[in-house]
């Protein structure tokens, strides 16, 4: 007794019905992932632009300041 490992059955569905499915699929995934990158956005940006300035130069200030005393 052999085992059928390929079957010839028909298909089932149209290549009408493939495409609008796999379209279907794609916009569901796009949405997701941009809903996700608006909410990663949102979530950084908890301080103002000017605020996150002062950080990034307080910061720098202090690694130059750190520097400079070796010297």
């Amino acid at each position: 007794m052999h085992s059928k490992v390929y079957t010839d059955t028909p298909a089932t569905r149209s290549p009408v019905l493939t495409v609008v499915l796999a379209i279907l699929i794609l916009a569901i995934l796009t949405a997701a992932a941009l809903a996700a990158l608006h909410w990663f956005q949102r979530r950084a940006a908890v301080l103002p632009a000017h605020d996150q300035e002062k950080i990034h130069v307080t910061m720098y200030n202090d690694l130059t300041s750190t520097t400079n005393d070796l010297t």
